[in-house]
């Protein structure tokens, strides 16, 4: 029987430690890893795997593959199977969480499972199958580019008889000003300018400030309801709630402000479950806490407290949605402006059990922060926030960062593409990446080791920087000294497309980094690549290569850190969290 139905030509070279090989997967035993893992809701752990289709390609037959790490693990194996070839085949053994599996023949389901093993080889867990088809987009999409200013065209989601809604909630020097009305009847083109709720309407709107404002339909009364954060105009003491109601084409009626059930409330989002049921998730206790409440069947009022998630974790920006029958929360660390680290939790229902806050994307959410979720079609994409233009150095305008979301059993991930393709009407997403991973798991050297604590220069060595596990903040390579520098042999001479490079951020601490990028065919002689020498953004920075040669090793030179506060020297933040090279070999 021919394999070529099934199998690719090319997976990224994460440490392939061993060569492919057929194993009966079915025959792998469920077994609960020993510890407790960094990100395990159940035992075994769970897998996502998501087409992505190559810039210079036109079809997504490529499979980015993700899944939980498991506490003791020294490796994991990566197997795949197929309709046509049923038996399972081991594709890579590699230290790192995540897989690029290339070149696959197109209109294909295959089927992922990861194996974890300790240092002697022994098994720790095997995660659940998750599956994913190549395919051969069709039809018209538009782009949307992750490296600027970007907008999203999609169908606005209030309608009401054909007649599509959206409001713009305006502020002046003196707080809010107004909401306008905006209609539409195709969801896409608006015109119109209506104002339907002022300042003036009630002295409770007077020298105030609505943030996270949320408008939704509900379907059993036909109303349009808002839910917002409600402060005064010069400060943020008042952590309250506001509530207004209108009839589509009508004005809002403003009902009033207050802290829901007494408790404080920040930051918030809205969620309609599938069954109509409304909540609001709001920040409280001075952000320490998120609060889930139920509301009333017409949305219009608090009826209950329905749990305190996460105590004492500072999250914010909370996000809810449904996939598969899970629920999947997630947040934003409550760090000012600056990039942070998502994270997210799962629970089978809204009353839970939830469980433990994971850590998703990568420690700077690739230079943002954790914000609200689009759908297209029945995919989602997590909407990350680029508060640029509030940094100590700003950038001209906030951004947004589209990142595709995979869900599977209770288990989430999300990377940052150059470009997102889309089609609304269709409501198809494709994950466009700009070259192959040429960088995982090569060979990395560095001129200095961490000598802080014993045993720091094998915890942090310089193969943490490129072992493909872009998810922990705590999985990095630690210098003995600034300046450093770092180095990876990508095996064979590569063109460099792109290079993305995070570094280490201490939340509320936030550093920059001063450095240079080059690299060599030979070892000896070295072109340059980027220059950051004047670097002032923290955290995370992606770089184009537009240099055609071919190189075989690329260098890191960092030559400062700065606490981007106070610009004092920041050598104890020193820390390369990831540095992925992306080309063709």
């Amino acid at each position: 029987m021919a394999v070529a139905p099934c199998y690719g030509t090319g997976i990224s070279r994460r440490q392939a430690l061993m060569g492919a090989a057929a194993l009966p997967l079915g025959a792998l035993p469920l077994v609960a890893s020993p510890g407790r893992a960094r990100a395990q809701s159940q035992a075994g752990g769970a897998a996502t795997a998501t087409a992505f289709r190559l810039a210079d390609e036109t079809r997504a037959t490529n499979i980015k593959v993700h899944w939980q790490a498991v506490t003791g693990a020294d490796r994991y194996e990566v197997h795949r199977a197929c309709a046509g070839h049923p038996a399972p085949v081991r594709v890579a053994t590699v230290t790192g969480t995540t897989l690029d599996d290339y070149a696959l023949p197109a209109e294909q389901t295959y089927a992922y499972r990861i194996r974890a093993l300790d240092v002697s080889g022994a098994d720790l867990s095997t995660s659940s199958t998750n599956t994913c088809r190549t395919f051969t987009p069709g039809g018209a999409f538009a782009s949307y580019d992750n490296t600027r200013k970007s907008s999203l065209s999609l169908r606005a989601g209030l309608e009401a008889d054909g007649i599509y809604y959206r409001f713009d909630f305006r502020s002046d020097a003196d707080g809010f000003s107004q909401v306008v009305e905006e209609t539409s009847t195709d969801g896409y083109t608006f015109t119109g300018n209506t104002v339907v709720l002022s300042r003036d309407a009630t002295p409770e709107l007077q020298d105030s400030k609505l943030e996270s404002v949320n408008v939704v339909k509900n379907p059993a009364t036909g109303q349009f309801v808002m839910w917002a954060h409600y402060e005064n105009r010069s400060d943020y003491t008042l952590a309250e709630t506001a509530v207004a109601v209108a009839r589509p084409g009508g004005a809002f009626t403003f009902l009033g402000h207050s802290r829901p059930l007494g408790h404080e409330s920040r930051d918030l989002t809205f969620f309609a479950d599938i069954d109509g049921t409304g909540y609001v998730i709001s920040a409280a206790r001075n952000n320490s806490d998120l609060n889930l409440y139920r509301l009333t069947p017409d949305w219009l009022a608090v009826a209950e407290l329905s749990a305190v998630l996460f105590p004492d974790q500072h999250r914010e920006a909370p996000a809810l949605v449904q996939a598969d029958g899970t629920y999947y929360l997630f947040s934003s660390e409550a760090a000012g402006w600056y990039p942070s680290q998502g994270k997210y939790a799962s629970a089978p229902s809204t009353a839970g059990p939830w469980s433990e806050l994971r850590e998703i994307g990568n420690p700077a959410t690739f230079g943002a922060q954790s914000g609200g979720i689009v759908e297209v079609g029945d995919r989602h994409a997590m909407m990350a926030n680029r508060w640029s233009a509030n940094w100590r150095y700003p950038e001209a305008v906030n951004q947004q960062r589209m990142l595709p979301i995979t869900f599977h059993d209770g288990y989430a991930s999300y990377d940052l593409f150059e470009t997102v393709d889309y089609d609304a009407e269709a409501g198809t997403l494709i994950p466009v990446q700009r070259g192959r991973i040429v960088s995982a798991g090569g060979p990395a050297n560095a001129s200095s080791l961490s000598e802080d604590e014993p045993g720091e220069d094998l915890m942090y060595e310089p193969a943490k920087a490129n072992d493909g596990d872009h998810v922990s903040k705590e999985n990095y390579y630690k210098s003995g000294t600034v300046p450093f520098t770092w180095e990876v042999d990508l095996r064979r001479a590569c063109r460099v497309d792109r290079i993305n490079i995070t570094t280490r951020l201490v939340n509320g601490s936030e550093t920059y980094y001063e450095y240079t990028i080059d690299a060599s065919e030979d070892g000896r002689v070295y072109n340059a690549l980027v220059d950051e020498s004047a670097n002032r953004i923290a955290g995370f920075k992606t770089h184009r290569v537009t240099d055609t040669a071919r190189y075989r090793y690329v260098r890191l030179t960092v030559t400062r850190i700065v606490n981007i506060h106070n610009e004092n020297t920041a050598d104890w933040a020193r820390g390369i969290n990831e540095l992925t090279v992306f080309g063709a070999s």
